[in-house]
């Protein structure tokens, strides 16, 4: 038959009249892998981005992924694929699972039937959820999943880079007092999207740097005052601080 390969062994059968006999026996009837698939389940509901991951008993020549009858990337080698679909419509889909066993030239093939949801993807976790941040210091912010960030409602900033995708971005409090918003939006290949709000308060110190002479007081304001601070000396040995007063406790030198 055309298209269909053979493997022939000649045999020596003893105490028969034929001493050599030839048997052909089509290839695709010998033994084949099996397709064990890992995710997603035949039948389920996934949002998107969702992870289609399979493995074949046998030694392939390629693996792939069809969807809707539509290859979705090239030819796959070794045995375990695994490929983050990040773009697909709301809706029901056909995945095809395929491998190609290298021994007996054949392709296999599962096909599953699932339903991509219109569920948003949701951002489990900000971290921190809230920050306090003097003028002109940086905070990286991170989220569990990829997000495009936005920082609002004052002077922060943030690099040019958090408006791709990313899982971290780096907020520099401006000069301005007061509370301000990052948020991080995650969206799926459907378009829906989740969203988590970071509030940051910047504060500002007066004054930033000052010279104290020996024994006078210093103050030290901070902006908003509803925001609690602390403060600390260091070395603790030039003065100490009682609320927001610095009292200094230096010395002049004295010759010898």
């Amino acid at each position: 038959m055309t298209g269909v390969r053979s493997v022939c062994k000649r045999q020596l059968i003893l105490g028969l009249l034929i001493l050599g006999t030839t048997f052909c026996v089509p290839i695709s009837a010998l033994a084949q892998g099996v397709i064990t698939v890992i995710s997603p389940a035949n039948g389920s509901t996934v949002s998107v981005p969702f992870v289609v991951d399979f493995t074949y008993s046998a030694t392939v020549t390629y693996t792939k992924l069809w969807i809707d009858g539509v290859a979705i990337i090239s030819e796959h080698n070794g045995s375990a694929f695994n490929y983050t679909v990040t773009s697909l419509a709301v809706g029901s889909h056909t995945l095809s699972l395929q491998a190609h066993d290298a021994s007996s030239n054949t392709t296999n093939t599962v096909h599953e039937t699932i339903t991509v949801s219109s569920t948003p993807p949701t951002i489990v976790n900000v971290t921190p959820s809230s920050q306090t941040m003097l003028e002109g210091t940086q905070f990286t912010f991170t989220s569990n999943v990829p997000a495009t960030w936005v920082a609002s409602g004052g002077d922060g900033s943030i690099p040019a880079s958090c408006s791709t995708a990313t899982t971290s971005c780096v907020f520099t409090a401006g000069a301005t007092a007061g509370a301000e918003t990052l948020t991080a939006t995650a969206t799926d290949g459907s378009g829906a999207s989740g969203s988590a709000n970071i509030t940051i308060t910047s504060l500002l110190l007066n004054p930033t740097s000052t010279t104290v002479v020996a024994g006078e007081t210093q103050p030290f304001t901070s902006s908003p005052a509803a925001v609690p601070v602390g403060y600390s000396v260091s070395p603790t040995s030039l003065g100490s601080f009682n609320g927001n007063t610095f009292t200094a406790a230096i010395r002049p030198e004295t010759g010898p």
